[in-house]
């Protein structure tokens, strides 16, 4: 099937914009926190193109969520989570959230993975640009 074919393909126009987001941040963040910061703020920004709401830091029941789309009735829409690595995959974090909501993780690693593995584990999409950021502990 055509399932094997670059993801970015058939990505939505949402995560074209997000992507397109994603790209030009790396080029001037270089550090990981700087770089989740400024992600995080353009992410909450572009829901308001979509007509929606954005939000950071939305407290689910399973943990924070970085970014959250709200529709009027401020019912979830989109939820999105940025992270560094593979191992902090988001599903424990979406696990809480209504099935209807999408759920969308902006992943840098210079990990090899298997994206559609985790597609399925989140039950979403997954952005993954490989990337070395500066970890800043």
């Amino acid at each position: 099937g055509g399932k094997e074919s670059d993801p970015r393909m058939n990505m939505s126009l949402r995560e074209k914009d997000i992507n397109r987001l994603a790209r030009r941040n790396q080029r001037f963040y270089s550090k990981e926190k700087a770089f989740h910061k400024v992600m995080q703020a353009d992410v909450v920004k572009l829901a308001s193109v979509y007509g929606l709401k954005g939000q950071k830091d939305y407290e689910a029941k399973s943990g924070v969520i970085d970014v959250v789309w709200l529709n009027g009735s401020g019912e979830l829409v989109l939820a999105v989570e940025i992270d560094n690595c593979i191992e902090s995959c988001p599903k424990n974090k979406f696990s809480s959230l209504p099935g209807k909501v999408d759920r969308l993780w902006i992943c840098f690693t210079a990990d090899k993975a298997d994206l559609s593995q985790y597609e399925k584990i989140i039950n979403g999409s997954v952005l993954k640009y490989e990337f070395e950021l500066q970890l800043k502990r």
